[in-house]
Protein backbone atom coordinates (compact mmCIF):
# COMPACT_ATOMS: atom_id res chain seq x y z
CA UNK A 1 0.00 0.00 0.00
CA UNK A 2 1.70 3.00 -1.23
CA UNK A 3 0.89 6.06 0.73
CA UNK A 4 1.70 9.29 2.63
CA UNK A 5 1.32 10.99 6.14
CA UNK A 6 0.65 14.28 6.10
CA UNK A 7 0.50 16.54 9.42
CA UNK A 8 -2.18 19.43 9.00
CA UNK A 9 -2.42 22.01 12.12
CA UNK A 10 -5.92 22.98 12.29
CA UNK A 11 -5.14 25.00 15.96
CA UNK A 12 -2.14 25.76 18.04
CA UNK A 13 -3.45 23.08 19.61
CA UNK A 14 -5.23 20.25 17.10
CA UNK A 15 -2.92 18.59 14.63
CA UNK A 16 -4.41 16.58 11.84
CA UNK A 17 -2.55 13.42 10.23
CA UNK A 18 -3.83 12.40 7.22
CA UNK A 19 -3.26 8.98 5.49
CA UNK A 20 -3.96 9.00 1.89
CA UNK A 21 -3.24 6.35 -0.60
CA UNK A 22 -4.42 5.67 -4.52
CA UNK A 23 -7.94 5.01 -4.69
CA UNK A 24 -8.87 4.64 -0.60
CA UNK A 25 -10.40 6.76 1.03
CA UNK A 26 -7.95 9.45 3.07
CA UNK A 27 -8.10 8.37 6.88
CA UNK A 28 -6.71 10.79 9.58
CA UNK A 29 -5.89 10.35 13.29
CA UNK A 30 -6.19 13.68 15.55
CA UNK A 31 -3.21 15.34 17.86
CA UNK A 32 -4.72 17.09 20.92
CA UNK A 33 -2.10 19.24 22.64
CA UNK A 34 -2.88 19.95 26.08
CA UNK A 35 -1.13 21.19 29.45
CA UNK A 36 -1.42 17.84 30.51
CA UNK A 37 -1.52 15.31 27.95
CA UNK A 38 -0.26 15.00 24.34
CA UNK A 39 -3.40 13.41 23.63
CA UNK A 40 -3.59 10.91 20.27
CA UNK A 41 -7.10 10.08 18.79
CA UNK A 42 -6.31 6.86 16.67
CA UNK A 43 -3.04 5.25 15.31
CA UNK A 44 -4.15 4.61 11.78
CA UNK A 45 -2.93 1.18 9.64
CA UNK A 46 0.42 0.58 11.57
CA UNK A 47 4.06 1.81 13.65
CA UNK A 48 5.15 2.81 10.85
CA UNK A 49 2.61 5.19 9.90
CA UNK A 50 2.82 6.70 13.72
CA UNK A 51 6.83 8.72 13.17
CA UNK A 52 5.96 11.63 12.32
CA UNK A 53 3.27 11.63 15.48
CA UNK A 54 5.63 10.24 17.50
CA UNK A 55 8.00 13.19 16.41
CA UNK A 56 5.45 16.32 17.75
CA UNK A 57 4.75 13.98 21.44
CA UNK A 58 8.51 13.87 21.56
CA UNK A 59 8.32 17.90 21.43
CA UNK A 60 5.91 18.52 23.59
CA UNK A 61 7.69 16.72 26.79
CA UNK A 62 4.43 15.77 28.02
CA UNK A 63 2.59 12.48 29.03
CA UNK A 64 1.06 11.01 26.05
CA UNK A 65 -2.68 9.39 26.13
CA UNK A 66 -3.78 7.65 23.16
CA UNK A 67 -7.49 6.84 22.35
CA UNK A 68 -8.90 4.68 19.83
CA UNK A 69 -12.43 5.36 18.15
CA UNK A 70 -12.87 1.71 17.06
CA UNK A 71 -10.99 -1.62 16.89
CA UNK A 72 -10.80 -1.30 13.21
CA UNK A 73 -7.33 -1.71 10.85
CA UNK A 74 -7.36 2.02 9.97
CA UNK A 75 -7.91 3.18 13.13
CA UNK A 76 -6.44 1.17 16.11
CA UNK A 77 -3.56 -0.85 14.63
CA UNK A 78 -0.48 1.63 15.15
CA UNK A 79 -1.02 1.62 19.05
CA UNK A 80 2.24 -0.28 19.27
CA UNK A 81 4.08 2.97 18.82
CA UNK A 82 2.96 4.00 21.89
CA UNK A 83 4.53 1.53 24.46
CA UNK A 84 4.40 3.54 27.63
CA UNK A 85 0.67 5.17 26.45
CA UNK A 86 -2.21 4.38 28.30
CA UNK A 87 -4.45 3.25 25.37
CA UNK A 88 -8.64 4.52 26.33
CA UNK A 89 -11.28 2.84 23.89
CA UNK A 90 -14.86 1.73 24.97
CA UNK A 91 -15.53 -1.07 26.15
CA UNK A 92 -16.37 -3.41 23.48
CA UNK A 93 -12.66 -1.57 21.61
CA UNK A 94 -10.93 -3.85 23.93
CA UNK A 95 -13.30 -7.15 23.35
CA UNK A 96 -12.77 -6.91 19.91
CA UNK A 97 -8.84 -6.63 20.25
CA UNK A 98 -8.99 -9.48 22.62
CA UNK A 99 -11.65 -12.25 22.68
CA UNK A 100 -12.32 -13.78 19.65
CA UNK A 101 -10.25 -14.47 16.24
CA UNK A 102 -11.45 -11.25 13.89
CA UNK A 103 -8.34 -8.97 14.01
CA UNK A 104 -5.61 -11.84 13.93
CA UNK A 105 -7.44 -13.37 11.23
CA UNK A 106 -7.93 -10.01 9.25
CA UNK A 107 -4.23 -9.07 10.64
CA UNK A 108 -2.79 -12.33 8.82
CA UNK A 109 -4.25 -11.46 5.79
CA UNK A 110 -3.09 -7.91 5.28
CA UNK A 111 0.30 -9.76 6.17
CA UNK A 112 0.07 -11.77 3.28
CA UNK A 113 -1.20 -8.66 0.73
CA UNK A 114 1.10 -6.26 2.06
CA UNK A 115 3.89 -7.59 4.12
CA UNK A 116 5.74 -4.02 3.83
CA UNK A 117 3.46 -2.59 5.36
CA UNK A 118 1.76 -4.84 7.81
CA UNK A 119 5.16 -7.64 8.78
CA UNK A 120 5.69 -5.40 11.84
CA UNK A 121 1.92 -4.89 13.07
CA UNK A 122 1.95 -5.65 16.80
CA UNK A 123 -2.12 -5.88 18.03
CA UNK A 124 -2.12 -4.05 21.67
CA UNK A 125 -5.50 -4.00 23.03
CA UNK A 126 -6.80 -0.82 25.25
CA UNK A 127 -6.70 -1.26 28.92
CA UNK A 128 -8.54 2.32 29.89
CA UNK A 129 -11.95 1.49 29.16
CA UNK A 130 -15.61 2.79 29.90
CA UNK A 131 -19.30 1.61 28.79
CA UNK A 132 -21.32 4.89 28.40
CA UNK A 133 -18.90 8.08 29.00
CA UNK A 134 -15.42 9.39 30.04
CA UNK A 135 -14.49 12.76 30.52
CA UNK A 136 -9.98 13.16 30.71
CA UNK A 137 -8.58 16.54 31.86
CA UNK A 138 -5.92 17.12 29.44
CA UNK A 139 -4.82 20.00 30.88
CA UNK A 140 -6.76 23.34 29.47
CA UNK A 141 -9.38 21.47 27.83
CA UNK A 142 -11.33 18.54 28.37
CA UNK A 143 -11.63 15.51 26.17
CA UNK A 144 -15.18 13.80 26.39
CA UNK A 145 -15.59 10.45 25.59
CA UNK A 146 -18.91 9.18 24.46
CA UNK A 147 -20.63 5.68 23.11
CA UNK A 148 -21.94 6.11 19.78
CA UNK A 149 -22.94 2.30 17.93
CA UNK A 150 -23.77 2.15 14.68
CA UNK A 151 -20.91 1.72 12.38
CA UNK A 152 -19.21 -0.78 14.99
CA UNK A 153 -20.92 -1.56 18.31
CA UNK A 154 -17.12 -0.31 19.29
CA UNK A 155 -17.59 3.06 18.46
CA UNK A 156 -16.90 6.48 20.21
CA UNK A 157 -17.02 9.96 19.37
CA UNK A 158 -14.67 12.75 22.06
CA UNK A 159 -15.78 16.34 22.48
CA UNK A 160 -14.05 19.18 23.39
CA UNK A 161 -16.20 21.31 24.38
CA UNK A 162 -13.79 24.13 25.53
CA UNK A 163 -12.39 23.90 21.43
CA UNK A 164 -16.17 23.52 20.49
CA UNK A 165 -14.59 20.50 18.40
CA UNK A 166 -16.47 16.87 18.03
CA UNK A 167 -13.93 14.12 16.75
CA UNK A 168 -16.14 11.58 15.30
CA UNK A 169 -14.25 8.79 14.37
CA UNK A 170 -16.13 6.84 12.28
CA UNK A 171 -19.58 7.82 13.24
CA UNK A 172 -19.79 10.78 11.08
CA UNK A 173 -18.10 10.46 7.36
CA UNK A 174 -18.14 12.62 3.65
CA UNK A 175 -20.52 11.67 1.62
CA UNK A 176 -21.76 9.12 3.82
CA UNK A 177 -21.33 6.48 6.71
CA UNK A 178 -20.83 2.90 6.69
CA UNK A 179 -23.35 1.12 8.73
CA UNK A 180 -22.18 -2.26 9.64
CA UNK A 181 -23.91 -3.13 13.03
CA UNK A 182 -25.96 -0.65 13.85
CA UNK A 183 -28.25 0.38 15.46
CA UNK A 184 -29.76 2.31 12.50
CA UNK A 185 -32.16 4.77 14.41
CA UNK A 186 -30.74 5.65 17.52
CA UNK A 187 -27.14 5.93 15.62
CA UNK A 188 -28.90 9.17 13.25
CA UNK A 189 -30.80 10.37 16.57
CA UNK A 190 -27.42 10.51 18.34
CA UNK A 191 -25.59 12.22 15.10
CA UNK A 192 -28.84 14.39 15.33
CA UNK A 193 -27.94 15.56 18.98
CA UNK A 194 -24.17 16.19 18.47
CA UNK A 195 -25.93 18.50 15.19
CA UNK A 196 -27.88 20.56 17.50
CA UNK A 197 -25.21 20.66 20.58
CA UNK A 198 -24.16 24.17 21.42
CA UNK A 199 -20.22 23.85 21.67
CA UNK A 200 -19.91 21.87 18.63
CA UNK A 201 -18.62 24.30 15.67
CA UNK A 202 -15.98 21.90 14.12
CA UNK A 203 -16.34 18.01 13.00
CA UNK A 204 -13.22 16.38 12.22
CA UNK A 205 -14.32 12.82 10.91
CA UNK A 206 -11.76 10.04 10.60
CA UNK A 207 -12.28 10.13 7.10
CA UNK A 208 -13.58 13.22 4.86
CA UNK A 209 -12.51 16.89 5.14
CA UNK A 210 -13.29 18.79 8.53
CA UNK A 211 -16.49 20.59 8.75
CA UNK A 212 -18.85 21.41 11.27
CA UNK A 213 -22.48 20.69 12.64
CA UNK A 214 -24.06 20.11 8.87
CA UNK A 215 -21.85 17.03 8.57
CA UNK A 216 -23.57 15.29 11.59
CA UNK A 217 -26.95 16.50 10.19
CA UNK A 218 -26.24 15.71 6.60
CA UNK A 219 -25.34 12.00 8.16
CA UNK A 220 -28.27 11.94 10.30
CA UNK A 221 -30.84 12.35 7.42
CA UNK A 222 -29.26 9.94 5.14
CA UNK A 223 -29.63 7.35 8.13
CA UNK A 224 -33.12 8.01 8.92
CA UNK A 225 -33.33 7.58 5.18
CA UNK A 226 -32.29 4.39 5.03
CA UNK A 227 -34.37 3.94 8.33
CA UNK A 228 -37.81 4.65 6.27
CA UNK A 229 -36.27 2.01 3.71
CA UNK A 230 -35.88 4.20 1.10
CA UNK A 231 -32.20 4.29 -1.02
CA UNK A 232 -32.99 7.75 -2.28
CA UNK A 233 -31.00 9.57 0.60
CA UNK A 234 -27.84 9.88 -1.02
CA UNK A 235 -26.80 10.52 -4.75
CA UNK A 236 -23.13 9.87 -5.97
CA UNK A 237 -21.58 12.72 -8.18
CA UNK A 238 -19.22 11.63 -11.16
CA UNK A 239 -16.45 11.68 -8.85
CA UNK A 240 -17.77 9.49 -6.38
CA UNK A 241 -15.20 6.99 -5.49
CA UNK A 242 -16.46 3.13 -6.40
CA UNK A 243 -15.72 2.51 -2.61
CA UNK A 244 -18.37 4.93 -1.77
CA UNK A 245 -20.91 3.52 -4.35
CA UNK A 246 -20.20 0.03 -3.30
CA UNK A 247 -21.15 1.41 0.29
CA UNK A 248 -24.58 2.63 0.01
CA UNK A 249 -25.16 -0.75 -1.85
CA UNK A 250 -23.89 -2.26 1.36
CA UNK A 251 -26.09 0.53 3.46
CA UNK A 252 -29.50 -0.49 1.86
CA UNK A 253 -28.81 -4.13 2.22
CA UNK A 254 -27.92 -3.56 5.74
CA UNK A 255 -30.51 -1.66 6.35
CA UNK A 256 -33.02 -3.57 5.51
CA UNK A 257 -31.70 -6.45 7.75
CA UNK A 258 -31.89 -4.19 10.73
CA UNK A 259 -35.42 -3.56 10.21
CA UNK A 260 -36.70 -7.19 10.30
Amino acid sequence: MSHRITLRPISDLVVNVEHEAPDEPMVRCTILLGNRYTVVFDTLYSQRDMEAVCEVVERQRRPVLVINSHADDDHAWGNAAFPLAPIVAHEFCRERFLNGDELKVQLRTRQKENPEEFASVVLVAPDITFSTSLAIDAGGFTVSLHHLPGHKRDCLVAHIPELGVLLGGDTVETPIPLLVDGPLIEWGANLQRWADHKDVKTVIPSHGPVSGPELPARNAAYLKSLASGRDDGWKPSSDTLDFYREAHRRNVARARELRV
